[in-house]
């Protein structure tokens, strides 16, 4: 009777090690469930990979433009250094 087979199942599905019960037939709707599951996950990870790649292409920007601010700060800094120098040589001829 079905009753018994289904019954069977269960007992089966319960005590059998995994290994065994990968041999058992899954039901049409335990396996639209689980490839929904899957679906879901895998559309879950895409948008936090996609968010990921966001932030990161934000801050490799950030860092850019960290990066020009430094080199423009040093070219300044050169630049000042160069000024304190020819003050310095000016005023050693001042001094003789």
């Amino acid at each position: 009777s079905a009753a018994g087979v289904w019954i069977s199942y269960t007992i089966l599905v319960n005590y059998l090690p995994d290994w065994a019960k990968e041999m058992l037939p899954v039901t049409r709707h335990v396996f639209e469930k689980a490839i929904g599951n899957l679906g879901k996950g895998i559309v879950q990870i895409s948008e936090k990979v996609a968010a990921l790649m966001n932030k990161q292409d934000l801050t490799h920007a950030e860092l850019l433009e960290a990066r020009e601010d430094i080199v423009g700060l040093r070219e300044t800094l050169e630049g000042m250094e160069d000024t304190l120098d020819d003050a310095g040589e000016v005023q050693g001829r001042t001094a003789r």
